[in-house]
């Protein structure tokens, strides 16, 4: 009985800093990314829809930053314990983003040789549709999150009820001797 509860209890401990280091953390990064995903296309918006934006090459350096950010967000999510959906997706998810900041240079490029129109279409079209399944990976994280937390929570459940059990177990017992 002193052996199971030990274990229950160290398997409820595991869980519970699982579900902070492996669910809640990532997810708090997942707010991030997200963040710094709409930050960047609401630069490009401005850059394309306002004389008055920034400058290509101040565009540029903004995006980089951005850049930065995002892959220091995904590098770290990537050190976490992952189930291997998670990690399809993270890759998947990487994917997108690259593909995204491909399509931003172009705008730039498109924008510094006087070309703001099609800079506009290109990032219209093909970068909104590019835009939407980066979100969309974000989003299937998100629910993996969410999935992989609960079975979590579900295996402390089940610690928790069996160590009671024991517990009852125990006390029944120590009352039918004692009788």
């Amino acid at each position: 009985s002193t052996i199971l509860t030990k274990n229950d209890i160290e398997g409820i401990d595991k869980s519970f800093s699982s579900i902070y280091q492996d669910r809640l953390m990532p997810t708090i990064d997942i707010v991030y990314l997200s963040e710094n995903l709409y930050n960047k296309r609401l630069l490009v918006e401005k850059h394309l829809l306002s004389n008055e934006g920034l400058s290509p090459s101040q565009l540029e350096k903004q995006l980089q930053k951005h850049d930065r950010k995002i892959d220091s967000l995904i590098n770290v999510f990537s050190q976490t314990h992952m189930v291997d959906e998670e990690s399809k997706s993270l890759i998947a998810l990487q994917q997108r983003v690259n593909e995204y900041a491909d399509i931003e240079q172009k705008v730039i490029r498109l924008s510094k040789a006087g070309n703001k129109k099609a800079g506009q279409e290109l990032f219209e079209g093909q970068g909104t549709v590019t835009f939407q399944r980066t979100i969309g990976r974000l989003n299937e994280l998100t629910q993996i999150q969410t999935a992989v937390g609960k079975e979590l929570v579900m295996e402390s459940h089940t610690c928790v009820a069996r160590s009671q059990n024991l517990s009852i177990l125990q006390i029944s017992l120590a009352v039918i001797i004692g009788i």
